[in-house]
């Protein structure tokens, strides 16, 4: 791992002779380190740790399998319903994005084509919109994600004269990693109030033809404006 790496060439030019141990052999190269991975893991060099090992207790019961979804109340819930109900009328594609909102890529909802990586929903729509595709495009992108780099993408789909409907799920924080603030929120990540970027205002910036902000929990209201 590269923290590893950059561990061990520390203690190197300090001169300092130990062994540091990491994801190259010693933990798995992929996956969460969870206390009972590291335990494992630790246990090998010290077996006396093996007793501290939980163990797993069989079930009797078969647990249904759980995906992804918006918490109960949250706004996304009815704009992806929304999205569904034009998608479907229109044959169209949505392009998903890295959110709270990827999760209307599971059941029931199953409703983005592509979610690859943040900034990507707007590009790929664009890309879709150049291969000779004549379905109705949609891309969907968080807030924070618009601003991590997904405005690159609105902007070159600006300039390309790209037929699409861009929609942007505006909570104003950066929800699905801990309400962390960004650009389109009042206060930094300090606490202290600062200017929040209108994002109305930065996509007509642009040069979108249209821009609409809409209630997502006024499912007629966001269905007229996607339509």
């Amino acid at each position: 791992g590269v923290v590893e790496g950059l561990i061990k060439q520390l203690l190197h030019d300090e001169g300092i002779e130990v062994e540091v141990v990491g994801r190259s052999g010693f933990l798995p190269m992929e996956g969460e380190l969870s206390t009972q991975v590291v335990l494992t893991s630790l246990a090998a060099l010290y077996p006396a740790l093996e007793k501290s090992l939980s163990k797993s207790v069989p079930l009797d019961i078969d647990i249904p399998i759980r995906t992804r979804t918006q918490c109960v109340g949250c706004s996304y819930r009815g704009l992806l319903h929304a999205l569904k109900l034009i998608a479907r009328k229109t044959h169209g594609i949505v392009t998903g994005d890295i959110g709270c909102y990827d999760a209307g890529s599971f059941l029931p909802l199953e409703l983005q084509s592509t979610i690859y990586c943040m900034g990507s929903s707007i590009p790929i729509a664009n890309g879709i919109a150049y291969s000779g595709s004549k379905q109705p495009l949609f891309s969907i992108i968080g807030d924070s994600t618009l601003f991590h780099n997904g405005i690159l993408g609105l902007i070159n789909a600006v300039h390309n004269a790209v037929d699409m409907v861009v929609v942007i799920c505006d909570n104003r924080t950066t929800a699905m990693t801990g309400f962390q603030p960004h650009p389109g929120s009042d206060t930094n990540i300090s606490g202290k109030p600062v200017v929040a970027i209108d994002i109305a205002r930065l996509a007509s910036s642009v040069g979108a033809t249209s821009t609409q902000v809409v209630n997502p929990y006024h499912i007629s209201e966001v269905t007229e404006a996607l339509d």
